[in-house]
C-alpha cells in the first residue's frame, strides 16, 4: 500500500469519515447551501481553510508530476463556533490525478470533496452534508 493511500486512510479514520456504500446502506449527499453553495476553486499555493463539523483543515496544493499535490493540516476545533485549531493537528499529503477527487468527512455528517481539475491547474472544494441512512 502506498504512503499516500495510508495517509488518506489515516485522515479519514481520524475525522470519523465513513465510506460511501451501495445497496441498503447507501448514503445520499446533498449540498450544504448555507455554508458553501458552490465549489470554490483554488489556484496553486492559494490557502484554503474549512470547518467540517467539529473538525477543520487548512492547506494548499501544488502542481507536482501532473497531479494536484495537497498538503493539509487536519485538526479538532477548540471552539466549534470558530475555525481556531486545538493544540494537536495532523499533516496529510495527498496527490490527486486530474479528474479525480478525495473526500474528508466528519462524524457529524459534513464532508468536503476536493477535486483536481484539468491539467492540475486548480483544485475545487465543495462542502456537503451526508444524509444518515434510514434504518
Amino acid at each position: 500500500m502506498s504512503k499516500t493511500m495510508l495517509m488518506a486512510i489515516a485522515a479519514a479514520a481520524m475525522l470519523g469519515a465513513s465510506a460511501q456504500t451501495g445497496g441498503a446502506g447507501e448514503r445520499r449527499v446533498q449540498a450544504l447551501p448555507s455554508t458553501i453553495p458552490e465549489a470554490h476553486v483554488y489556484a496553486p499555493i492559494s490557502g484554503m481553510t474549512y470547518a467540517v463539523g467539529s473538525n477543520g483543515f487548512m492547506g494548499f496544493f501544488q502542481q507536482t508530476d501532473g497531479k494536484c499535490a495537497l498538503t493539509l493540516m487536519l485538526f479538532k476545533r477548540a471552539n466549534p463556533d470558530e475555525e481556531t485549531p486545538d493544540k494537536s493537528a495532523a499533516r496529510v499529503e495527498v496527490s490527486i490525478r486530474p479528474g479525480d477527487n478525495a473526500r474528508i468527512g466528519s462524524a457529524e455528517g459534513e464532508a468536503l470533496e476536493l477535486s483536481c481539475n484539468a491539467n492540475a491547474g486548480t483544485v475545487s472544494v465543495a462542502h456537503f452534508r451526508q444524509a444518515v441512512p434510514s434504518q
